[in-house]
Order: structure tokens, then C-alpha cells, then sequence
């Protein structure tokens, strides 16, 4: 599909021309500055010479104090009292090696200039590529047109944010423009997504790509049931189990340490040394209580996500919320059962940059697909008002929305 690009605004980041292809395209950046980069350059450059300075300082250390316990070795020094302070040096040098990778990653984000962000319209879709400040590499994202969902330009947490919906993801486009480049961006993208159109009555077709499954019976009945995110690769769930999982084993070998030195001070029979294996019993109980109560959270993180479902009757509806990591704990919730009639205001709102989607009950709140991504959340909001009767427009007014 063709598209006659009109010229942006006055004083605009933004840039028009044409890929290998003939395709159009539109590439932005802020403007460059030579006194800002170098200024900017220049603060990451102290910063990573003052941290080099840091681990260098924190290498000699390391190195003095290694040598030190490989003379008291030598000497004929028990082996017991070598073991914690070898312990705190080996935690010292696995520190230090994090530490000295610090400099490198500074130097490269100080000193790298950014490459233009561009959106490619071609006939079949669009392809964004675009910089992230937190990963080495250039990003780049493909839309097929049969993906594509709703063009949204819509304020966000004191700020205007311009989305794409290609199936159940929601993809963030020129963040860093000014508001009116990205309005101007905005307007273009519904010209070539075509006219805008309202969300069908009735059930609509689920997302491309959406985690929700649909299950209808004989009986009238609905059930929608999905995953949250962290059962997959890559998820915060994940990286919880990696972190703790390398405390544990540091845990676990201060641990049989702490038990190996108190017991050789209490029965070793050496004079005076009996209150240095006491002090360490006392210790040892905090540190194994804290050890478990960190195993017993890593179990529930490692038993992974179950499924929510929502089911939908003539008569009531079913909620299990099922359970899921949301970033800082596990949750786990009850099950609701809740009559049509006592069903209240279905709310779909944004607090600050979350949206969230909720059933009255009563004088309570139920919320409802905390971990669906959010065209997934609208869609079964729909459904949800279709089902109770409260059929509105789903939308705000400045989006487009398509079907394939």
C-alpha cells in the first residue's frame, strides 16, 4: 500500500526519505551537539576512571590480603582460622571482577553516538528499528499488516506516549520525539493504517498471538484461560531464580563453613576458643533462618505460574486468579464466584503508566488479567461488558483501530 508522506512540522526531528526499496521512510534523532556529547563524554570518562581507580585500589587489597593468608599457611596457622577469612576474600574477588566490567560499559554508553530511529512503510507492513539505552544492540521490530491492531496517542503518566498494537504486543514508538513530531507521526500512521472504525458488537477475534485460549461448551458457558509472562524465557521470574540461586549457594557454603569452625573451636580443646564457637552457634541460627525463609521463597518461585481463568455463564461468573510472579512477589489468590446480578462496574483504567482492569463486587474489587499485555486486557474487557451488558465504545477517540 502507498502512501503520500506529508511534511512534518516546522523545526521537526523528524526526516523524510526512501529505503534500497523505494519504500518511504521516516528516521529521527535529537539533534547532535558537539558541547553536550563532549560534556556528557567527558563526566563518563571521570566516572570510569575513578571506578577503574576503585578496583585497582580493591585488587591490591585482594592480592596483599591473599598473600598474607598464603604465609599464614605456610606457618603452620590451623586451617580452621583461614577458612572465613578465605571465604570473605573469595567474595571480595568475584566483587571486584563485577566491578572492573562497570568502566567498560560507562566508557561505551558516554561515548557512543545513536543512530537515527526509522519506520519503514512498506506494502506488507512496518519495520521500526530503533536504539535502547539498556542493550548493545540496534532493535529492530517487523509488523505484519494482517498484525496490525489500534494507533494510540494518549497521555501517560504526565507524558504523551504514541503505541502500535500488532497482535497482543503493544510497541511504543518515538519516545524521544517532541509532542508535536509525535502527533505529526501519529496522523501519518492512521493515514496508512486506514479509516477509523469502531470495536465490533459481540465477541471479537482474540489478538494475534494472544495467550488467552477460548473455550466454549454445549451449555452456554465461556472459560478464558491464559499464563501469565513469567512462564516464559527471559521473565522476571527467571532472573529472581537466578539471583537467588547464586545466593544460596553462597549461603550454603558460609553455612557448612560456620559449622565446621564452630565445631572445631568447641571440641578442639583449644583454651579460650570455646566463646569464639558459642558467638558463632548464635550466629549460625540467624543465618540458616534466613536461608530458608530464601529457599522457601525461591520453592514457590521455581513451582512457576497456573493458569486464571474467567468463566462466563448466563447466570454468574467464575474467577480463579491462579498465580504469578509480578515482580517483587508471588500471588496467590482465591477463587470468586460472582452472580450476574450482583456484577458492578467493569473499569478499565490507567494509573500512571499501569492499566488495570476491574470487576465490582459488592464493595469490592476484583481485578482481572494482571499479567495479560495490554490489547489482551481490552479485548476481555469487552467480552466481559458484552456478557454483563455494558457495551461502550472501547476505545478513546484518538485511536484507530483495524481488523485484518
Amino acid at each position: 500500500m502507498s502512501i503520500s508522506v506529508p511534511p512534518p512540522p516546522p523545526d521537526s526531528w523528524c526526516r523524510i526519505d526512501q529505503d534500497e526499496q523505494g519504500r518511504p521512510r521516516v528516521s529521527w534523532r535529537e539533534p547532535f551537539s558537539w558541547p553536550s556529547y563532549l560534556l556528557v563524554s567527558g563526566i563518563g570518562l571521570g566516572v570510569a576512571v575513578v571506578l577503574g581507580l576503585v578496583t585497582s585500589l580493591g585488587a591490591l587489597i585482594v592480592i596483599g590480603a591473599g598473600d598474607a593468608l598464603l604465609r599464614l599457611a605456610l606457618q603452620g596457622k590451623p586451617w580452621y582460622l583461614l577458612l572465613f577469612p578465605g571465604f570473605i576474600l573469595g567474595l571480595m574477588t568475584v566483587g571486584l571482577v563485577g566491578l572492573a566490567l562497570v568502566p567498560f560499559w560507562i566508557l561505551y554508553t558516554a561515548f557512543r553516538i545513536p543512530k537515527p530511529d526509522r519506520l519503514t512503510f512498506g506494502d506488507s507492513g512496518l519495520r521500526y528499528e530503533f536504539e535502547d539505552p539498556s542493550r548493545p544492540r540496534r532493535q529492530v521490530r517487523k509488523i505484519d499488516r494482517a498484525e496490525l491492531g489500534g494507533v494510540r496517542l494518549e497521555p501517560v503518566a504526565g507524558r504523551q506516549r504514541l503505541t502500535i498494537d500488532h497482535g497482543a504486543e503493544r510497541l511504543e514508538v518515538g519516545k524521544a520525539l517532541r509532542q508535536p513530531d509525535r502527533a505529526w507521526l501519529a496522523s501519518l500512521l492512521r493515514t496508512w493504517v486506514g479509516e477509523e472504525r469502531l470495536v465490533p458488537a459481540g465477541v471479537p477475534a482474540l489478538p494475534g498471538n494472544s495467550w488467552i485460549t477460548a473455550e466454549a461448551d454445549g451449555e452456554g458457558r465461556l472459560t478464558l484461560r491464559w499464563k501469565s509472562r513469567d512462564a516464559r524465557p527471559r521473565s522476571d521470574r527467571w532472573m529472581g531464580i537466578a539471583h537467588l540461586s547464586v545466593f544460596l549457594a553462597i549461603w550454603a557454603t558460609g553455612e557448612v563453613l560456620t559449622i565446621v569452625m564452630a565445631l572445631t573451636f568447641l571440641l578442639g580443646g583449644v583454651p579460650g576458643l570455646e566463646l569464639v564457637g558459642g558467638f558463632l552457634l548464635c550466629w549460625l541460627t540467624g543465618w540458616t533462618a534466613a536461608g530458608l525463609v530464601v529457599l522457601g521463597y525461591l520453592w514457590r518461585l521455581l513451582r512457576g505460574p497456573s493458569e486464571e481463568r474467567v468463566t462466563l455463564s448466563p447466570t454468574a461468573l467464575r474467577h480463579d486468579p491462579g498465580r504469578y510472579f509480578d515482580g517483587r512477589d508471588v500471588c496467590d489468590g482465591l477463587s470468586s464466584d460472582v452472580p450476574l446480578a450482583e456484577v458492578g462496574a467493569i473499569r478499565l483504567e490507567r494509573i500512571e503508566e499501569v492499566q488495570r482492569l476491574t470487576v465490582g463486587c459488592g464493595a469490592a474489587q476484583i481485578e482481572f488479567g494482571p499479567t495479560l499485555r495490554e490489547p489482551e486486557r481490552e479485548w476481555l474487557a469487552q467480552v466481559l461488558r458484552t456478557w454483563v451488558g455494558q457495551e461502550e465504545r472501547l476505545l478513546p477517540p484518538d485511536t484507530v483501530e483495524t481488523r485484518p
